[in-house]
């Protein structure tokens, strides 16, 4: 009983490791680089939180308005967290110098919506073309935020806490 619990866990975990091997496609300008993840390799992403009964696969013009409007939202941020207020003035100083991961969204009213994943990369993350950047902590080195391109805004900006 024990061996055909073995194989099918190890056909599982083959599985799991094949769908995750492809690359995402990656888009690279003077000003940032960053990996689109597909419509289809959503499901598959480990940690991705943000469930939605459809995406979508943005293309370039889309990454450059949402990277237009993410920018444009960290410079003009008004909020009241002191904490945002006080990463966004690190992030900002070397925002070329994060990686991307991009994923669309489609929202309840129809909406097309951007995630878009930041992480300051330091060359420990030698598979940000296949899998989901995640980590607990970190400080302002890793955040993520939503660009509607639809309303042409940003909203729900996320910085990871400080150990």
């Amino acid at each position: 009983m024990w061996r055909i619990a073995f194989i099918m866990v190890f056909f599982i975990a083959v599985n799991a490791y094949a769908q995750s091997s492809e690359k995402f496609k990656i888009i690279k300008t003077s000003e940032f680089e960053g990996a689109i993840i597909p419509k289809e390799q959503v499901s598959q992403l480990k940690y991705f939180e943000e469930k939605r009964e459809a995406y979508w696969t943005p293309t370039k013009q889309d990454i450059l308005e949402a990277e237009k409007l993410s920018k444009n939202y960290l410079e003009k941020y008004n909020g009241d967290d002191k904490y945002i207020k006080t990463s966004i003035a690190t992030i900002l100083s070397r925002l070329g110098k994060y990686k991307r991961q991009y994923v669309g969204l489609i929202e309840e009213n129809g909406n097309k919506t951007i995630w878009i994943n930041y992480f300051y990369d330091n060359g420990s993350f030698s598979k940000w073309d296949k899998n989901l950047v995640f980590v607990l902590d970190g400080g302002s080195s890793f955040f993520n935020i939503k660009a509607n391109l639809s309303k042409k805004e940003c909203y729900d900006l996320r910085i990871n806490g400080v150990a």
